[in-house]
């Protein structure tokens, strides 16, 4: 079988987003409308298909392990009744148990599951005879476990009959109609999962089972509000995304000082993030994401020092000064809103972090030099902000570093030569911003690794030269995009045609030191004079033209810009 590098996997996963998005059009400070080309929405849209893949990446690793743990937990539970010296079994089912399971069948299309062995004989026993996912303790169902089994139909009402159930697994199957509300105040449960089916209504007002440690609904059309009342006290996990419920978020789960992952992404939630949820310091998971909750971090939060992993959208504020008191977290994701200020000095206690993502927020500033000690860090994207100011040289030493994302921002500086250190750097995006210079040498350090590199709508001017030939090299086999760059001229052969890298005619040595002179229809003039007012600064140096008394201001090769006299 013929090996695959990971950074063919790399540029597979995130499409031709990769080679182009730098072009598009959304919060462009550094790029000029008048440049831009009907397909950037296209390359825009290419972007949001990215991070929608590293999205949904996560969200399938979490529910793969997810149902890792409940088999887990239900291998334990599991109690086949022995067989007596005469060979028969010992325990025959309570008769309102079997009157439900044998309702479940019915109600479900037995006859069409997958497996039904023992079901399809309504005269055998399902506590002595083995039916398929049903386990008992003596006489009693405490287990029914029925996944990716063609389920299809409404769950029958007698189900919350089953008093001494435990657990109850339904997911990947066509259930439909409402979920019992009886379920929700069954005195023995401990786990119900009914994820991806097609339930639809409403959860009740209170949630009474409380033994209930596990509440797994995501993947549903569930609607309503969410229960106002919680008598949950032992709940570990609440999975509900991606259903259609409404109204606020949970305030009372924090009634659950023991649960670890609260999930409630995919919804059409509103309101402020919750302060009560400041008490669930055992919480180790948080997903609030595509809702429209919004508003600061409540200042509770910072007691919840336990958590590990944190996505959501539509935070506002200055990011929390306490933010380093999350100190175990390994994944960060405070995304799509509206943080301004600068990054905080707290930030510097996120030893831990792997994946931190920033994008599309009001940030400025500068980025702290201290994200050099960020040791086991893969991911950071800090695009569509205003940040300014150098790129960190103690960048170059983040050796786990993969993807880096920095685009539009407002970076006036050059590109950091430590940066060429990465040797595990799959994706650098520095695109849209006014950063200077040439391509360091030492970005040859990139060959092993790299599969998209993203220059575009800069302000660079080279020259590139034959001394980076293992850069190109190697990227000529994925993406790169280095257009809407002035260029020295030439541009050598060993730059990809993909690449898209043009130069600017007054980009040469020759040019610039012969045109002197202030004309008004010349590809190689300074400024092109206009009644008393000088104005569209087109080549040259920052001076303007040597003698006359001009200077263009927010000058750069190929740019166009105003001139004023001295």
């Amino acid at each position: 079988m013929k090996c695959i590098s990971p950074r063919t996997l790399v540029l597979a996963a995130v499409v031709s987003y990769l080679a182009i998005q730098c072009s598009c059009a959304h919060g462009l400070s550094a790029v000029r409308t008048d440049e831009l080309d009907v397909t950037e929405d296209r390359h825009y849209r290419e972007h949001m298909e990215f991070r929608h893949f590293e999205t949904e990446r996560r969200t399938d690793v979490w529910h793969k392990v997810l149902q890792q743990r409940g088999q887990e937990r239900r291998k334990l539970l599991r109690n086949t009744p022995q067989p007596n010296k005469a060979g028969h079994m010992i325990s025959s089912t309570d008769p309102s148990d079997k009157a439900a399971l044998l309702d479940l069948y019915r109600s479900t299309r037995g006859t069409a599951w997958n497996s039904n062995k023992g079901w399809n004989d309504s005269s055998s026993d399902p506590c002595s005879v083995p039916w398929t996912g049903v386990y008992c303790q003596g006489s009693r169902v405490v287990s029914i476990e029925l996944v990716y089994n063609n389920m299809a139909g409404p769950l029958p009402e007698t189900l919350g009959k089953l008093s001494e159930l435990q657990q109850l697994v339904f997911y990947s199957n066509l259930l439909t109609g409402e979920i019992p509300a009886s379920l929700f105040s069954l005195p023995a449960l401990t786990e119900l999962d009914l994820n991806n089916n097609q339930l639809t209504g409403q959860l009740p007002s209170a949630i009474t089972a409380t033994k209930l440690k596990h509440l797994v609904l995501y993947t549903n059309q569930l609607t309503g509000g969410l229960p106002t009342e919680w008598h949950t006290e032992e709940l570990q996990t609440l999975e509900l995304s991606s259903n259609m419920f409404t109204g606020v978020a949970p305030e009372q789960i924090s009634v659950a000082a023991g649960l670890q992952e609260l999930v409630i992404s995919r919804n059409n939630l509103t309101g402020d993030f919750p302060e009560s949820w400041g008490r669930l310091g055992n919480l180790t998971q948080l997903w609030t994401f595509n809702n429209e909750l919004h508003g600061e971090l409540p200042s509770s939060w910072q007691h919840m020092t336990s958590l590990l992993n944190v996505e959501m959208d539509g935070v506002s504020g200055e990011m929390a000064t306490w933010i380093g008191s999350w100190k175990k977290i390994t994944l960060l994701i405070l995304s799509r809103g509206k943080i301004s200020g600068s990054l905080p000095s707290g930030i510097c206690e996120l030893r831990r972090v792997q994946t931190l993502w920033l994008f599309q927020n009001s940030l400025s500033g500068v980025i702290p030099s201290c994200v050099g000690d960020w040791n086991n860090i893969q991911q950071l994207e800090l695009s569509d902000n205003q940040l300014s100011g150098d790129i960190p040289d103690g960048m170059g030493r983040l050796a786990q570093l993969q993807f880096l994302y920095l685009s539009r921002n407002a970076f006036n500086t050059t590109l950091p030569s430590a940066l060429g250190d990465l040797k595990n750097l799959q994706i650098m995006d520095v695109s849209s911003n006014q950063i200077v210079g040439d391509i360091p040498e030492s970005f040859n350090g990139l060959a092993g690794s790299i599969a998209n590199l993203a220059l575009c709508y800069n302000k660079l001017s080279g020259p590139i030269t034959e001394k980076l030939a293992p850069l190109f090299k190697a990227i000529s086999q994925y993406s790169c995009a280095l257009y809407n760059i002035p260029w020295q001229c030439p541009i050598p052969a060993l730059v990809p045609k993909s690449c898209d890298a043009a130069c600017d005619q007054c980009n040469t040595q020759v040019h610039r030191s012969t045109c002197t002179s202030c004309v008004s229809d010349t590809a190689c003039g300074y400024c092109q004079e206009s009644a008393d007012q000088l104005s569209s600064c087109l080549q040259g140096d920052s001076r303007g033209p040597s003698g006359d008394g001009y200077t263009c201001h927010n000058w750069y090769f190929g740019s166009t810009t105003n001139c004023t006299r001295l």
